[in-house]
């Protein structure tokens, strides 16, 4: 009799447990289902909040832009270039009368389909009897539609015959190998000092006439020392 009673007894209290554990089951449950629905009515009404106030908005405050959300890449810290960059670039052609050139600089940039942007240049012009003629320069555009280098800042103008001046602008045309100036212009030639307002080579470098049409063109002949 004993251990029919505390078998019963044993039996009801692992029932008990298991009704509790069921209890417990379900109302877990009920509350995760009960989450899951308010969630997805809490999105709905982020929802219409958002697409009434698209619409709303423009009318009350009679924007007829209306509201713009604009997205902004924040690991973008650095600007991009908007054209092509080329480093240490290199041209090469010749004119019509033979006479070679070399254009290099320190980095180009490509503005258009003719234009090209390049700074720190370096152009080297080369005569079929192997005299040369060099010109540097901050920044050149070369307009290879229109055959032309524009030179600017600090244009530095040297050949073969010791002529070497300065000046602030020079244009080169590629095809006849012209070279001309207006701006005023420092240096040395052959005799001596020179100042003047413009300049031009012609003939295929054969022939530098300096110009006077702003400043007037004054050289100072230097002469050597005599030897004793």
């Amino acid at each position: 009799m004993v251990r029919n009673e505390s078998s019963e007894r044993h039996e009801g209290l692992s029932a008990w447990w298991a009704v509790r554990e069921v209890d417990s089951l379900f109302a877990r449950l009920g509350r995760y289902t009960r989450f899951v629905v308010y969630g997805k009515w809490s999105l709905v009404v982020v929802a219409l909040v958002l697409t009434i106030s698209l619409i709303v908005y423009p009318l009350v405050t009679k924007d007829s832009s209306g509201l713009r959300v604009s997205f902004i890449d924040s690991k973008s810290n650095k600007a991009k270039p908007s054209s092509p960059v080329m480093q240490s670039p290199v041209y090469s052609g010749s004119g019509t009368n033979g006479q070679q050139y070399k254009i290099t600089g320190k980095s180009a940039t490509l503005q258009s389909s003719s234009l090209i942007v390049i700074d720190g240049v370096e152009a080297t012009m080369t005569k079929l009897d192997g005299s040369w003629r060099i010109l540097t320069a901050d920044r050149a555009e070369y307009r290879q539609d229109k055959k032309l280098i524009d030179l600017f800042g600090n244009v530095t103008v040297v050949d073969a015959q010791n002529t070497n001046f300065v000046t602030e602008h020079a244009t080169i045309e590629t095809d006849t190998s012209r070279i001309y100036g207006t701006k005023r212009i420092t240096g040395l030639g052959n005799m001596g000092k020179l100042v003047a307002s413009g300049f031009e080579i012609t003939d295929n470098g054969q022939h530098i006439r300096f110009k006077g049409d702003k400043t007037p063109v004054k050289l100072t002949i230097q002469r050597s020392a005599k030897k004793k």
